[in-house]
């Protein structure tokens, strides 16, 4: 299993480089919407879950983070519980780094406005903090869409 809470065996810093080793490790944050698949992919990706058994996870309610053994944390963001009932972003002091990235997932089968929001919200808030951030969009659940839809769908996000 590639993601755990468990710590590597071997640190790969020295302990009096342990400080900046903290400062300057990479860090992915999974947000979007609520239901758009973030912790499912994860699970899919790490814990060899199948898919469809992801339909039965419940609503993420708290931040949720992985350390890697390879030393990248990953942080599982809930969809709903930003201000005003927005989304919840990273705090913006962990965006400092050219280290860390965006991952901004998107129900491909929900409403286009409901989604692009969000991204908005998201993009600013990160681009914002660290003009140098990653930011990629990853377009889930796009395979139950027909062929126009997925074309259409696909157009309309990557034009952004």
């Amino acid at each position: 299993m590639a993601l755990g809470t468990e710590e590597a065996s071997q640190e790969p810093f020295p302990d009096k480089d342990k400080a900046l080793y903290e400062q300057i490790k990479p860090r992915l944050f999974f947000v979007g919407p609520p239901k758009s698949g973030k912790t499912s992919i994860l699970q899919v990706l790490f814990y060899d879950m199948h898919a469809t058994e992801t339909l039965y996870l419940q609503p993420t309610a708290a931040v949720t983070g992985y350390h890697m053994s390879v030393g990248i944390d990953i942080y599982d963001y809930p969809g709903n519980n930003g201000v005003d009932g927005g989304i919840l972003l990273p705090d913006p002091n962990y965006y400092y780094s050219s280290r860390c990235a965006v991952v901004f997932v998107i129900d491909a089968q929900d409403d286009v406005l409901h989604q692009t929001s969000y991204l908005m919200e998201a993009a600013y808030q990160a681009y914002s903090a660290h003009i140098g951030i990653k930011f990629f969009v990853f377009l889930h659940k796009i395979d139950g869409l027909s062929e126009e839809l997925k074309q259409g769908t696909w157009s309309f996000y990557s034009d952004w």
